[in-house]
């Protein structure tokens, strides 16, 4: 697409968007300039592109980020004077599914997932912080990666945090999460005194994002046999249970550092599944499969 070298320039310097932000802008454009590269750029164009991938196979929160990097790109096109108006404007895309609503643990294997590892398990014990903390607050990947060692101390109980798009929030942490940190802290300068990672590898280097999806791989596949574990699953089950426990989304908005409430309000259809299915399971007039006599 023309131009997206600037447009990338401006995502970063005057809408100061996080790295991963614009990275993942940058793909999803060069994946549609690939696809509509000999087309009249139009609605029905870009339409008929969405509906595509669609067909593919993408579910809706995943065609969302594509609208959104459209819209987004053309509208910037629009305000430089190289286009008279933003073909994507009114892109329609399916509407959430249940099959493409996020996968969350219940409280039951968030507990399976979290044994106090052995006082000369030093990997199991930083693992079990990292699952402590990643639940107890719902960072994301990158946020709880660069968190250093000097923000914990015993008296912590919450964090300012610089999420998406440079917006700052505060996270609160639990007494089982603090513990957890505090715990690994005990064990960490064993391995590496200098570096001001809170998590670090074996090398005593700050742990990367892709050795933090390693070790949650490595860790269900002991204690959760059967699931996949990634940090978007904690994140995911932090909030699905905070809200079923608080009814709060605006609460839940601001801990997860959404900066539009519709983000939000997906777990609003997490929760309702939570409570039909206690109403099916208890309600004496509930309807169920009559038994075959």
């Amino acid at each position: 697409m023309m131009h997206l070298s600037a447009y990338l320039n401006y995502l970063h310097h005057e809408r100061n968007l996080a790295p991963t932000t614009i990275k993942t802008y940058q793909r999803l454009l060069n994946q549609a300039a690939q696809q509509l590269s000999d087309t009249l750029i139009t609605t029905t164009a870009l339409q008929n592109y969405l509906n595509q991938l669609h067909q593919q196979g993408l579910i809706a929160q995943s065609l969302n980020q594509h609208r959104a990097a459209l819209k987004g790109y053309f509208h910037w096109r629009q305000q430089q004077g190289h286009h008279p108006h933003n073909p994507a404007t009114n892109l329609r895309i399916a509407k959430v599914s249940q099959h493409s609503l996020p996968k969350t643990l219940t409280p039951e294997e968030i507990s399976e997932l979290l044994p106090t590892p052995s006082e000369n398990d030093l990997l199991g014990i930083r693992n079990h912080a990292i699952i402590e903390l990643f639940y107890a607050t719902g960072l994301r990947l990158a946020e709880l990666s660069a968190l250093n060692h000097e923000q914990f101390h015993t008296q912590t109980t919450s964090l300012r945090i610089i999420g998406k798009g440079n917006h700052p929030r505060i996270v609160h942490i639990g007494d089982y999460a603090r513990t957890a940190i505090l715990r690994w802290q005990n064990k960490r300068p064993q391995w590496a005194k200098e570096d001001p990672a809170l998590f670090i590898s074996q090398r005593g280097q700050r742990l990367s994002h892709r050795a933090i999806q390693l070790a949650l791989k490595r860790h269900a596949k002991i204690h959760l046999t059967g699931r996949n574990l990634h940090p978007h699953i904690l994140r995911h089950s932090f909030a699905s249970h905070l809200l079923q426990s608080s009814q709060d989304i605006r609460g839940v908005q601001e801990m997860l550092g959404h900066q539009q409430l519709s983000t939000t309000q997906i777990y609003t259809h997490l929760n309702h599944q939570h409570l039909s299915k206690i109403y099916d399971q208890t309600h004496p007039r509930a309807k169920r499969k009559p038994n075959n006599t």
